[in-house]
């Protein structure tokens, strides 16, 4: 493939070399430059490649793309543009063909229920008869491959080459989770959303020295997802609705209880679902009907309305819709890995005050004598989440175990100190384990008949991040383990 070729929706100067080169690959990694890759510069908080070019070349690249100008052989062609991030996102898309565009895209952004939302809308396109990919939190997920992503938003030449592999596989839509790291690193560029989601936006999360400067960029990088929509979506329930997306250039619908809203929940309401808590949710407005919801928490029928909304533009039937959503099945969302009158336990990837709130007022729908909650903080991210939910675990758990969860480059007694400080502003009872599977032992092990334990932070994780290592661990696998080393299950 030429280079010419490869930067058709890219703007940019060649400093030198020949724009018709061939290029036999990509490459934004030095480790892994082969013979004739075209080799993209990026300029990260601890590394800059614009640095090693010549050994770069040394290695074989025959093109370069940077944002300023870098030493090459003479021939090399060095292509200069304004953001090699963005640029790269576009080069990627021309590389596998630009496979997006024989699908529909559906792209959700928010604080919370990004994920809970994006699977809702998966198993609704599915009851609908379409073939549905989706990338995001929980992994990407098409014709029954599952492939584990390190962030929400994968990396734009990640992104490219499932959307490659979900266009040839026959997909007719793709759901994804726009995270506002995604929108600010330019992962997302370049792609064009038929459908967007507003879920909705908090102050405390995110905003800290290795995600946002302050809540205006968070807002900011939040709103770009509805530049490069054509059909927004948006909780008008939240406050800062308006300004999510004011000037930008969607045609925007709303959603939520209040009675301006296109799609309005007329009663929501807390329901028995297949003699499990969940929700019942009556619509009107631009949808009307009635749906079972088989998860609890009022919040989910904010998510559960989202997924209507795409289900409608989709044009799927509201019988379909009813069908899905009261079977829904989504991994580290309130997953329950035992219920029973003894003793019930839950896996949620809760990692915020305002999350970690919501959890526990819905497990206090199952009615249990006392909620146990086991959480720990992430390293290296806003402290104030520490406070937040030590305060509120303090406030609405019977009893909280603090333990590890992802303390990256942090020491657990650094982030055990913050949490400590906001359950010191309560009168709630607390211990601290530092070993995450002596933490959930200990909790089944001492359970008094009528416990819920919630295990949060982790999630559908498969490991802990730990002092720059990825440590194995399974919530789920090891609650499962030890119920039944305990006698709860078979």
């Amino acid at each position: 493939m030429r280079l010419r070729d490869l930067l058709e929706a890219v703007g940019y100067t060649c400093l030198q070399g020949d724009i018709d080169t061939e290029i036999h690959g990509i490459s934004q990694d030095n480790r892994k430059v082969e013979p004739g890759n075209l080799f993209i510069c990026i300029a990260g908080s601890r590394f800059d490649t614009h640095e090693l070019t010549m050994e770069i070349a040394a290695r074989g690249a025959a093109a370069f793309v940077a944002e300023r100008p870098v030493e090459a052989p003479s021939g090399t062609a060095v292509v200069l543009v304004e953001s090699c991030r963005a640029a790269m996102a576009r080069i990627y898309a021309a590389f596998y063909g630009y496979p997006a565009r024989g699908m529909k895209l559906v792209g959700i952004t928010g604080t919370k229920g990004k994920t809970t939302t994006a699977q809702m809308i998966v198993s609704v396109l599915k009851a609908g008869g379409l073939k549905v990919g989706s990338i995001g939190t929980n992994g990407t997920d098409y014709d029954g491959k599952h492939i584990e992503n390190g962030n929400t938003t994968p990396d734009s030449y990640e992104i490219q080459r499932h959307l490659r592999g979900m266009a040839d596989a026959g997909c007719q839509a793709v759901v994804l989770e726009v995270s506002s790291q995604a929108e600010k690193m330019h992962r997302v560029d370049g792609l064009e959303f038929d459908y967007s989601i507003f879920t909705n936006i908090s102050p405390g999360d995110h905003v800290s020295p290795t995600e946002h400067k302050d809540f205006a960029e968070y807002m900011e990088c939040k709103s770009m997802l509805f530049d490069h929509s054509k059909v927004a979506f948006v909780n008008r329930d939240d406050e800062n609705w308006e300004k999510i997306v004011e000037g930008r250039s969607c045609r925007a619908f709303t959603y939520g209880c209040s009675p301006e809203a296109d799609y309005r929940a007329e009663i929501l309401e807390k329901a028995q679902v297949h003699g499990l808590p969940g929700l019942r949710l009556v619509t009107s407005g631009q949808d009307s009907g009635e749906y079972l919801v088989n998860m609890p928490g009022l919040f989910n029928g904010y998510n559960a309305l989202a997924a209507v909304c795409i289900g409608r533009a989709f044009g799927i039937s509201q019988e379909k819709m009813q069908e899905a959503l009261c079977r829904l099945y989504i991994p580290a969302r309130l997953e329950m890995v035992y219920v029973s009158d003894k003793l019930s336990v839950c896996v949620d990837s809760a990692h915020s005050g305002y999350s970690m709130q919501h959890l526990i007022e819905a497990l206090r729908e199952y009615h249990p004598k006392r909620v146990i909650v086991i959480f720990g903080c992430g390293g290296n991210r806003s402290r104030d989440r520490r406070f937040d939910m030590g305060e509120v675990c303090g406030n609405l758990a019977d009893f909280s175990i603090v333990t590890t969860e992802h303390n990256r480059f942090e020491t657990f007694e650094s982030i055990v100190r913050d949490i400590r400080e906001g359950l010191g502003r309560t009168k709630g009872s607390y211990m601290v384990i530092e070993d995450r599977a002596a933490a959930i032992r200990y909790a089944i092990e001492r359970a008094q008949d009528g416990d819920m334990i919630a295990v949060t932070g982790l999630g559908h994780d498969k490991h802990q991040a730990i002092s720059g290592k990825n440590v194995p661990f399974d919530d789920v696998a090891f609650a499962r383990a030890t119920l039944k080393e305990f006698g709860y299950l078979q």
